[in-house]
C-alpha cells in the first residue's frame, strides 16, 4: 500500500485517490492494519446523493459520478500501465467517497 500510495504521489500533482497509510508497527505475514478514512461505500454513493437533495439520475450525479470513475481509471492504469504494481482487490468495499470525491 505504500508503494502505491508513493507513486500516485510521485506521479501526479494531486493523487487521483487517497491510499491509506500503513501503520508499520502493526503490520505481520498475516495483519495489514492501515489508517481509518471516513467516507461513503461506493455502492451507498446513490443514497448519498439523494439524501443531500440531489436526483441521482441527473445531470449534477452524472458529473460526480464521471469525476470518480476518471479519479478511479487513472489511478489503475498509472498502476498498471506505469508502475506495474497494482492493488488487486478493488471490490465495492474496499472503494469510499470521501469528501471532495477523494
Amino acid at each position: 500500500m505504500e508503494r502505491i500510495r508513493n507513486f500516485l504521489r510521485a506521479n501526479n500533482r494531486k493523487p487521483p485517490v487517497l491510499v491509506p497509510r500503513v501503520t508499520h508497527g502493526l503490520v505481520t505475514r498475516k495483519v495489514l492494519v492501515m489508517e481509518f478514512i471516513h467516507g461513503i461505500p461506493i455502492m451507498k454513493l446513490g443514497d448519498e446523493i439523494a439524501q443531500r437533495g440531489v436526483d441521482p439520475g441527473g445531470r449534477i450525479a452524472a458529473m460526480a459520478k464521471q469525476k470518480i470513475l476518471k479519479s478511479l481509471a487513472l489511478a489503475y492504469g498509472q498502476m498498471i500501465l506505469k508502475d506495474g504494481f497494482f492493488h488487486a482487490d478493488p471490490h465495492p468495499g474496499n472503494i469510499l467517497i470521501c469528501k471532495d470525491s477523494e
